[in-house]
């Protein structure tokens, strides 16, 4: 919701201000503005939490994405799947590790689980898709500089020097 003291025609950026209604942290609207907008409608960020070089967000998948195979049958929540952590665009400074946790189901009364499938990351890097062609895209000499400030961890400029 936004609030303003003047007349809304007369509105300057310095007079807005960001405010929830319902408590949630001001990290997680904000980083709600950088999700892929591939995962958008599937998750939702549940937390934020900045560490000394990083900023770690956790996302879950929406209980209202129900895998294919169930709908129409009664189902429950059978747990989550095991999360997958990948990187995003590092942000004022500190890496962006996402970390996607996928919900399992089931048929009410029955045993097998089933959980939805999505392509986090490209097959060759564990980076947001738009972040591996960048990186990819980007002069080695720069690339080098990424990891000079740790920005990029080792593995992954191994990986995107060694990818096709």
């Amino acid at each position: 919701m936004f609030t303003s003291k003047r007349n809304t025609e007369e509105l300057s950026l310095k007079d807005i201000q960001l405010t929830s209604t319902n408590n949630v942290d001001s990290d997680i609207i904000y980083f709600n503005f950088f999700l892929p907008k591939e995962f958008k409608n599937s998750f939702e960020i549940k937390r934020v939490k900045e560490l000394e070089e990083d900023r770690n967000v956790d996302i879950i998948e929406k209980e209202r994405c129900i895998p294919i195979e169930l709908l129409d049958k009664e189902v429950v929540l059978n747990g989550y799947c095991n999360p997958i952590t990948i990187l995003d665009f590092p942000f004022r400074g500190k890496r962006v590790n996402l970390k996607f946790c996928r919900r399992r189901w089931k048929e009410k009364g029955k045993r097998k689980s089933y959980s939805n499938n999505y392509e986090f990351h490209l097959k060759w890097i564990k980076t947001t898709k738009e972040f591996g062609f960048f990186l990819k895209e980007f002069p080695r000499r720069k690339r080098n500089e990424f990891f000079k400030f740790r920005l990029v961890p080792e593995d992954i400029m191994k990986a995107i020097s060694t990818s096709v």
